[in-house]
């Protein structure tokens, strides 16, 4: 017991000398050497050149944990780690990652696709939402009380280098899903994660959208943006200049007439249009985005027109 005692003694001493930051680096590198029996030499690739004032770094965590397969089956991380695109992005060279062959059957892999994704989030959420429940996260400005949460080129980018991992996108956004899942609800192609519940939409997402469950049982997004696209896939040039008062326009898509949320909701839009149909949009400051994005369209009609008069 003296000797025990001494011990812990000379531990509170240690730690007493430690700021908020070594302290949070401490605990983190002692969780994953006890629950997860990471090495010393691995430990080194989550926490180097890593500024832990920023918050326990997510990403690269998750991605050493599958890598050292701490957190997945050996054929699970086959599949994780292969050239598919749909968790690692193979397309970012100055990243690398250590590929691992992929030998298995169509089955086989099917059958991992049906159950990765509940599994990757089952895990984030166990260490993340569960075991550091009350420690600070990284999670690059994208905070749990707002409104709409979009990963971007410039977010992903800042992502990729300070923890040093070639995620995709779609994937960062499924990990902040899941951090944020009891606030938020992710918008996009269900399917790009879950093949089993893909359905054939006339219409491929090009990027996912972390939205307020506030709002969620206001407005309905993913009809908004459906049946934009086919006005715009059916080139129904008509429709479309109709819609010149752009929050009248929104007003179908609502389920109730809750519309003192019409702001927060349009400019949600406006950002969604702008992700979604970059070829269309036209985008200028202020309040005249939308307005602008319809004069695009105005004035290719009328070139259309022009085009049939001189033929």
């Amino acid at each position: 017991m003296k000797y025990l005692t001494h011990e812990i003694n000379n531990y509170i001493d240690i730690i007493t000398l430690f700021n908020d930051t070594e302290l949070l680096r401490e605990l983190y590198i002692t969780y994953l050497q006890r629950f997860y029996g990471i090495e010393e030499e691995d430990l080194q690739l989550i926490t180097f050149d890593y500024d832990f004032s920023q918050g326990i770094p997510i990403f690269k965590s998750i991605f050493y944990l599958a890598r050292f397969r701490k957190i997945l089956s050996h054929s699970e991380r086959s599949l994780f780690f292969n050239d598919n695109f749909r968790y690692i992005d193979f397309s970012a060279d100055h990243l690398s990652v250590e590929l691992s062959e992929c030998s298995l059957s169509r089955e086989r892999i099917r059958q991992i696709n049906k159950i990765l994704p509940s599994k990757l989030h089952d895990n984030i959420k166990k260490i993340y939402k569960e075991d550091f429940l009350e420690y600070q996260l990284n999670t690059y400005s994208c905070k749990q009380h707002s409104d709409f949460i979009h990963v971007d080129n410039k977010l992903l980018q800042w992502i990729q280098t300070s923890e040093k991992v070639p995620f995709t996108k779609q994937f960062v956004t499924f990990v902040l899903a899941t951090l944020y899942e009891s606030t938020h609800f992710m918008l996009g192609d269900v399917g790009w994660f879950y093949p089993s519940y893909r359905k054939r939409y006339f219409f491929e997402w090009k990027s996912f959208y972390l939205i307020s469950r506030r709002l969620e049982k206001i407005f309905n997004f993913r009809e908004f943006v459906l049946y934009l696209s086919k006005l715009i896939a059916e080139e129904k040039q008509a429709e479309l200049i109709k819609i010149t008062d752009f929050r009248t326009f929104l007003k179908q898509f609502f389920y109730t007439k809750r519309y003192h949320e019409m702001d927060r909701i349009a400019a949600i839009c406006e950002s969604i249009i702008h992700d979604e149909f970059p070829d269309l949009i036209n985008m200028v400051d202020g309040k005249n985005r939308i307005k602008s994005f319809f004069s695009t369209i105005v004035a290719i009609n009328k070139l259309y027109e022009n085009k049939k008069f001189k033929d």
